[in-house]
């Protein structure tokens, strides 16, 4: 157990030792990484937002389980997490009254622990329960535990980091470190900003759908013009999204947050032909589930509203903005985006279309990395309310957040336990009702989400929808492909 004087050395390093991607001098330039004179780290604005953030109805928890093949002791458990805060010190800190990483007391009976549910006892439920949970300040902020359910036969690790150590990514850096992998390079491409596209969007290709009515066709096309002159100022990005119109009511907005949640996970989906789907309009992994999501979103609303939805959703994707050479970092190092999904759009061809053509439209716009420097800025500048109050709007001209991961492409075990599957849970900032994640691992991925049971009413529903759509996109689109040649 690591003692309460137990300080960090002068220059240790917030990353594994043996990270040889971090030469000494690069870390040196680095105050977020690099324990200064103090021997304590000053917090970094964008995890100081996610501080901010946190209260009883967010708990702003990154979440994710590891399905295993058998159980593991609880004794390897705790001696792994000794191993673990040796070589991240950042587990082994807490946050200070000033914004500071302070070294403290780690207990392995507060962090690792087996739980046994009855027969009784649904495993969902559980999961969701715990989503609700948020971690103690007062000690270092990350736990994990080994569940069981015997008579089902299954068995999962569940680790719940909280969002100020890091984002999704980081989460599942460690993971992969955990699983004696390497981590994924995340890179964002820095793509050269074309001045038509990136000008005309501003940043936000929510503008590019036409709002029905005379009326706001014409504030749309005032606002075009107006971004067409003033596209490449900086500020009008984040302004663009203040007075961007809100979506059409819907299930998915809430009035108000709540604290219970639902969850649920899809069955393993070929990771190779979700690409192949996206690869047949020269799109992408993220392409194709967008365009899942979208398609089990209509036949959910239209099936649960009696309804037929004629109008796009906004969706928020958290982008990483991690640099090569910054892969083994945890914090948060990530921009956000808005996009349309074609709610709407009945031709799963179509809706495959338009997300690709969407995403590509906000690859060339500079909306992501103006979108990290505003977290930086408002964090620094405004207090801890405004801040809140300013992301919480924000985030209200969206109906659900979407994010997606990578994970080992390669099979791994755990503490002498193979690795079936990964999946993690995205925290619901503000009054979003659906956070919908994609984790791929070992050829395979896995669509889960987690929802206010108020937002969607029929979980079972939403998930079977999810795993059709696939199955549906995979033979109108594949079989036909193959047909065709």
């Amino acid at each position: 157990m690591a003692s309460a004087s137990a300080l960090p050395s002068q220059k240790t390093a917030f990353v594994p030792a043996s990270a040889t991607v971090h030469p000494e001098n690069r870390l040196a330039k680095s105050k977020s990484t690099i324990v200064d004179d103090r021997r304590t780290v000053k917090i970094a604005n964008a995890d100081r937002l996610m501080w901010y953030l946190t209260d009883d109805e967010h708990p702003m928890v990154v979440n994710a389980a590891v399905f295993l093949e058998q159980p593991i002791s609880l004794q390897s458990l705790k001696d792994r997490a000794e191993e673990l805060i040796k070589e991240y010190p950042i587990l082994s800190c807490k946050i200070s009254s000033d914004f500071h990483w302070t070294p403290c007391r780690y207990d392995p009976v507060e962090h690792s622990k087996t739980v046994i549910l009855s027969p009784e006892q649904n495993l969902q439920e559980y999961i969701a329960l715990k989503l609700t949970q948020g971690i103690d300040f007062d000690r270092p902020m990350w736990e994990w535990e080994v569940l069981s359910k015997p008579d089902e036969g299954k068995h999962l690790l569940l680790v719940r980091i909280h969002h100020v150590v890091g984002d999704g990514v980081a989460l599942m850096t460690l993971m992969d470190h955990l699983l004696g992998k390497e981590p994924a390079v995340w890179t964002y491409k820095k793509y050269h900003v074309v001045p038509v596209c990136a000008t005309l969007t501003c940043g936000n290709p929510c503008y590019l759908d036409m709002i029905n009515g005379k009326w706001k066709t014409i504030c749309g096309l005032l606002k075009l013009f107006l971004m067409i002159v003033f596209g490449f100022i900086i500020p009008i990005i984040p302004l663009s999204i203040m007075f961007m119109w809100k979506d059409p009511k819907n299930s998915l907005q809430m009035k108000e947050a709540h604290k219970k949640r639902v969850c649920a996970w899809s069955k393993d989906m070929s990771y190779e032909d979700v690409a192949n789907i996206g690869h047949s309009i020269r799109g992408t992994v993220n392409d194709t589930c967008c365009a899942i999501i979208a398609g089990a979103l209509h036949r959910y609303l239209e099936e649960t509203t009696g309804k037929r939805p004629r109008r796009a959703l906004k969706c928020i994707i958290p982008v990483s903005v991690r640099g090569k050479k910054e892969r083994y970092h945890l914090n948060n190092r990530v921009g956000a985006l808005f996009v349309s999904l074609p709610i709407g759009t009945k031709s799963r061809q179509r809706r495959l279309s338009l997300c690709k053509y969407r995403m590509d439209i906000m690859k060339l716009s500079p909306a992501v990395p103006v979108a990290m420097l505003f977290i930086r800025l408002t964090t620094k500048l405004l207090g801890n309310q405004l801040c809140k109050r300013l992301q919480f709007m924000y985030s209200a001209k969206a109906s659900l957040i979407f994010s997606n991961v990578m994970g080992s492409p390669t099979e791994a075990s755990f503490l002498g336990s193979r690795v079936l599957g990964i999946m993690g849970f995205v925290p619901l900032p503000g009054k979003l009702g659906l956070g919908v994640t994609v984790t791929s691992y070992n050829g395979f991925i896995k669509m889960g989400f987690s929802a206010d049971p108020v937002a969607l009413v029929d979980p079972g529903l939403f998930l079977r929808l999810l795993e059709e759509e696939f199955d549906l996109m995979r033979k109108e689109i594949l079989d036909k492909d193959v047909e065709t040649a």
